[in-house]
């Protein structure tokens, strides 16, 4: 008895020291001297396969040549990574980042989901990729609504009306711009009042207005009493997210209650109007 249990034990610790030596060794494939946990040696042909993958489909799902080529879904790569075969979805899924591209280093390509562009680093700026995906545009003309500018009131422009607007993002009735992308917005707009009477010392303030908080502010000023058209240009650049909206303003303190120059004969039209764009 005592002689059988000698025999078990030392059965059960040969086990135990060969399965602890097992669990600590490199495995190898093709290979005596191993240097990972699990290493395969391909042959030294170059074309020949040294892993292949294959589903229950029998399909081959993954190939791996000696060259270092691999092929998904494809069985034959001609390049670094192949993905051109007859898998039902032979593409690529490109994710984001907010790294630096000093980061990522030069080559490196992202997805952007608010503009919906792909951009590529040189090592050291991000820059979108062309394509001919729409741009957002819009341009709005008021040729026909006079309104009214209350004298130091800051009053939103109104009555323009789109010649072009590439996603209908204009909303006429508010004169907001809802932008239809992430993105740096050019924004324009100009006015003129009808002639009149303008008071010395006075100015004309028109804004564009963010609801993140952004805004543009441009100055008309006027030094000397007179009698005249007033109006300017206001424009700028700004970064708006998707989803969020922008209008243009006008405060003055003219000295009386002031009406745009609008249609009333042939020469009365093109003085005002809006435009956006993302560049």
């Amino acid at each position: 008895m005592n002689t059988m249990k000698k025999i078990i034990s030392t059965i059960y610790l040969l086990c135990i020291l060969t399965g602890n030596y097992i669990y600590s060794q490199n495995v190898g494939i093709n290979t005596d001297t191993p240097g990972a946990a699990l290493e395969v040696k391909g042959f030294s042909n170059a074309t020949d396969t040294t892993l292949r993958i294959i589903n229950g489909s029998n399909r081959e799902i993954l190939t791996m040549l000696d060259n270092g080529r691999l092929g998904i879904g494809q069985s034959s790569p001609a390049v670094r990574l192949d993905l051109r075969g007859t898998s039902d979805n032979p593409i690529i899924g490109i994710g984001t980042t907010t790294k630096l591209a000093s980061t990522v280093g030069g080559g490196a390509i992202r997805y952007m989901e608010g503009t919906k562009e792909l951009h590529y680093s040189d090592g050291e700026e991000w820059f979108r990729l062309q394509s001919n995906a729409l741009r957002p545009c819009m341009v709005a003309p008021n040729d026909y609504i006079a309104g009214s500018y209350a004298d130091g009131t800051t009053t939103r422009l109104i009555g323009f009306v789109p010649i072009y607007d590439s996603h209908g993002a204009f909303d006429m009735a508010t004169s907001e711009y809802e932008a239809p992308i992430d993105g740096m917005y050019v924004v324009s707009f100009t006015f003129s009042f009808t002639k009149s009477a303008i008071a010395a010392n006075t100015y004309i303030e028109g804004r564009w207005v963010a609801e993140n908080g952004e805004s543009i502010k441009c100055i008309q000023a006027y030094p000397d009493a007179g009698s005249g058209q007033a109006g300017f240009t206001c424009s700028g650049t700004l970064r708006l997210s998707l989803g969020e909206k922008i209008w243009p303003e006008v405060w003055h303190n003219l000295g009386r209650v002031k009406t745009l120059r609008v249609f009333g004969s042939s020469s009365d039209v093109g003085f005002n109007e809006l435009s956006i764009f993302a560049q």
